[in-house]
């Protein structure tokens, strides 16, 4: 952590470069603390190391004289023993000094720290102002909830067999009684000294869940691809659309990772161009900062690119914030009411039937919701409503919210009259296998209806639950609503965002873990016996003028398509004529090819698993194809750098050594260790505790200090691709070869095909066709024509020094970087001498209990 209040400092064995790095750390506190004295705050240097060859006393008296600056100290590890120069440090820069052992002294030892901060606090208690509050950085707490509540993890309960189902369910109900009192959130912290007549008797403090402070800032009103983002006062983002906090173990748990909480705004921003390295944020708008960047998926799988402009306010008296707004070129124009909402003009039929015909955001709050006796936030809200209703005014539980409940309003009003189009529609619906219809708002309105479709079943009769009872993997038995089950975050979920990004078209999206199951045996188009359909969703952003009213689609049977591209050119072939559909991403949408499997791997053998994979995986045929259309520009390709990423730890294998050098190996490891634990007992000055010590040690909850973590944070890329619409095309460009030629993607092999591909007018979508030459063969086998090493790849590999946060700063550089993009307020710091601290305790670890305890051990060895 590189920050003027608070920062670390590594030293590395070697002697070069040791003064210049610590020189610098105090260099930059003394630039930085030019400011108003306050005794809120304080200038420290941490370091955590496992020894220090020396005390760099020259440093410490040409930079720290009058000790402005505090050192505090942990030693890190059983074996360490550089004890007198670490301590030093401490004692002699107003610090204290500690030494961690093992994880249990992690609990025990590492805040000792804050009773020496807190000694100028209580001088100067008198001195604290309501300007004076101290906000942290976030952090993920457990809070109190007065009803089960749907955590951000997202926690469904998996498809498996019934029975494995309802145990799941009964455990899940257990879980919410327990998660009633504990719920975890990422919470901010804001807290003040607090004193009774010039004394300090300690700190108050509340905890605000983030999701309350992102809430003022209403994604409505500011069109699809813009967003509103918060800073620290250290520059570290507190939420973000693109930030990704939470891990997925390999269990499938999940838990926040490493660095959620100390992320740079660039590392979420990414830019098309990797050579940008700073985004400066100082809260003047004169003139706003512009970068083309990379907004990608929540699961990583796609790359959208953007311009944004950025636009930042600083928030507090004190400048504790940074209140960002980053506008997409795309988002220039917006809808709103002329005037506020009429509210006696309701009408309570806008809010019939919530349970099945419309929902709201889960996580937002229109209303400071006393809903504990509600079944539903739907429900709750009709509630409001009527009281709206009745007093014509807005109640004041839901007056914080005023814009987003008169936005979700006239949203409701607005799309009243859809059910009656769609009820209308039904007969057409049912011929299209359409099931689900819906339209979402960017008020976190969504509404829609069902359709049963005549010929199938929404669960499967037919599944041998015996066959699966053990499966560890997840399986589809019953069929899951797209919007009451799966989407209701309507904004945030990845439909209306791929809606958004793919302005004007209509895109088309394989729902390949979502199907339905005929009532009959029935073969599928692809001559597999499945008796079931796979679901495909259509949907596209509508517009009045230029501005975003919302995005409106419908889910449908896969079967159906199918048979209809069957008859338009695309019929079910074998691997002579190759007819394929790629979305914007070059996913494959559709395969023309025979015996093409829409259900997991483990749920059948049969049948290939082209959909939904990415083209250019497929085989060497589609591997070529897609390195053409990169070539000919029907795709652009980017370098995403995730800098969230997470790598795990390899194991480190060890050679055998000899029996002798193990044993002394052994031998110097108990002694030190035996030496530490003798030296916690001397802490507390028990002889008895000695003597025990030395009889039967005392266990830690682990015998070394280290991260229990099998993983660590580290910066990964890969490559993306994305649909070029905009570039003009002729006639002949649908040829990939030119001069139309045939291409022979496998080398020697006989294999020698024609490719071309045309983008499907007003679609996401880009049809290719690969057809053989007569006389062609081997062109699909996997012997004769292998996959070759290509620069058109999708495949995520480890950046160079990713384990470092700013690894792709120069290393003179990685310190300074966080500097510019701070809020332009002081740092409240406290500059006075500590004349007032001598005699105070620096350290739990004595020089005379170290010599003391040495020769205590060697003594015991020795009889």
């Amino acid at each position: 952590m590189c920050d003027p209040i608070i920062s670390d400092l590594s030293l590395p064995r070697g002697e070069s470069g040791k003064r210049r790095r610590k020189g610098r750390r105090f260099i930059q506190i003394e630039n930085a603390t030019s400011a108003p004295a306050n005794p809120a705050c304080e200038n420290i240097i941490m370091l955590i190391t496992d020894g220090a060859p020396q005390r760099y006393e020259k440093v410490f008296e040409k930079y720290n004289r009058e000790k402005k600056v505090r050192f505090f100290s942990f030693l890190i590890g059983e074996e360490a023993i550089d004890f007198d120069q670490v301590k030093w440090m401490a004692c002699n820069n107003a610090g204290f000094m500690v030494h961690i052992a093992n994880m249990a002294d992690v609990e025990e030892k590492v805040q000792h720290y804050i009773r020496v901060m807190s000694r100028p606090v209580g001088k100067d208690a008198a001195l604290t102002t309501l300007n004076d509050a101290m906000w942290s950085g976030v952090y993920r707490e457990r809070l109190f909830s007065p009803r089960a509540l749907v955590l951000e993890e997202n926690d469904r309960a998996p498809n498996k067999t019934y029975a494995q189902m309802n145990k799941i369910a009964s455990k899940k109900e257990d879980s919410h009684r327990r998660q009633e009192a504990r719920s975890r959130m990422f919470v901010t912290t804001v807290s003040f000294p607090v004193q009774s007549n010039g004394t300090f008797m300690g700190v108050a403090a509340v905890n605000i869940p983030l999701t309350e402070i992102s809430q003022l800032a209403a994604p409505m009103m500011i069109g699809g691809r813009s967003y509103y983002f918060m800073l620290d006062r250290n520059g570290f983002v507190m939420f973000h659309p693109q930030l990704r906090a939470m891990e997925e173990r390999q269990d499938k748990s999940r838990t926040h990772k490493p660095n959620y909480n100390n992320m740079d705004i660039l590392e979420l921003e990414v830019p098309e161009d990797s050579q940008v390295r700073k985004l400066v944020l100082k809260c003047d708008n004169t003139e706003p900062k512009q970068i083309k960047m990379l907004f990608a998926s929540d699961s990583l799988d796609r790359v959208y690119p953007q311009s944004n402009e950025y636009y930042t306010e600083c928030v507090g008296p004190n400048k504790d914030f940074v209140l960002g707004l980053a506008i997409s070129g795309e988002d220039n124009y917006r809808i709103r009411q002329k005037s506020d909402f009429a509210y006696d003009t309701m009408d309570m039929s806008w809010f019939s039937e919530p349970s099945h015909t419309w929902r709201i955001h889960p996580h937002w709050r229109y209303c400071i919701l006393n809903d504990s006796t509600t079944d539903t936030k739907e429900e709750a809200f009709k509630t409001y409503a009527q009281q709206m209703k009745d007093e014509k005014k807005l109640p004041y539980r839901c007056d914080q919210r005023k814009k987003l409940v008169e936005r979700l309003l006239f949203d409701m009003k607005s799309t009243a009259p859809l059910k009656g189009k769609w009820t209308s529609n039904e007969d057409k619906m049912q011929h299209h296998e359409a099931h689900v219809v819906y339209f979402t708002s960017p008020s976190g309105m969504i509404r829609f209806h069902n359709v049963t479709l005549k010929n199938f079943s929404y669960i499967d009769i037919t599944i041998d639950f015996m066959q699966y009872a053990s499966t560890t993997e997840t399986f589809q038995d019953k069929y899951e609503h797209f919007i009451a089950e799966t989407n209701r975050k309507s904004v945030d979920d990845k439909y209306y965002r791929r809606a958004i990004r793919n302005d004007g078209v209509i895109v088309f999206d394989i729902n390949y873990m979502s199907k339905i199951w005929y009532k009959e045996e029935t073969m599928s188009p692809f001559e597999l016996k499945e008796n079931a359909t796979m679901l495909y969703s259509a949907y596209r952003s509508i517009k009045l003028g230029a501005a975003t009213l919302g995005v409106s689609g419908m889910e449908l049977g896969y079967d159906a398509l199918v048979k209809i591209l069957s008859k338009h050119g695309c019929p079910i072939s074998n691997e002579t004529k190759w007819c394929v559909l790629l979305d914007e991403h070059g996913y494959v949408f559709f395969s023309n090819q025979k015996h093409v499997t829409h259900y997991a791997d483990f749920y059948t053998k049969e049948g290939d698993r082209h959909l939904g994979k990415w083209f250019g995986k497929i085989n060497r045929v589609a591997q070529r194809a897609m390195e053409l259309l990169v070539e000919k520009k029907y795709y652009i390709k980017y370098k995403y750098l995730d800098h969230q990423a997470i790598c795990q730890k390899e194991k480190s294998a060890t050679m055998a050594a000899s029996r002798a050098e193990t044993w002394l190996r052994s031998l110097v490891k108990l002694v030190v260790s035996t030496v530490l634990r003798l030296l916690k007992q001397f802490e507390a000055f028990t002889a008895f505790g000695i003597v025990h010590n030395i009889i039967q040690p005392v266990e830690a909850y682990t015998s070394s200090f280290h991260d229990i973590r099998e993983s660590y944070s580290c910066t990964k890329s890969s490559y993306f691709y994305f649909a070029n619409r905009k570039e003009p095309r002729s006639a002949n460009d649908v040829w990939l070869v030119d001069n139309y030629k045939s291409e022979r993607p496998c080398g020697s092999s006989k294999c020698s095909v024609n490719m071309q591909a045309s983008f499907v007018e007003n679609t996401n979508l880009v049809m290719v066709w690969i057809n053989q030459d007569q006389g062609s063969a081997n062109c699909y086998d996997e012997s004769q024509c292998p996959m070759q090493n290509s620069d058109i790849k999708l495949e995520w590999k480890m950046e160079a020094n990713s384990s470092t946060a700013g690894w792709q700063i120069p290393e003179d550089e990685r310190c300074l970087r966080q500097d510019p993009i701070r809020p332009g307020g002081y740092y409240r710091c406290t500059n006075r001498t500590r004349e007032s601290e001598e005699g105070m305790p620096c350290s739990g670890v004595s020089s005379l209990s170290i010599l003391i305890l040495s020769l205590l051990t060697v003594s015991r060895w020795i009889l």
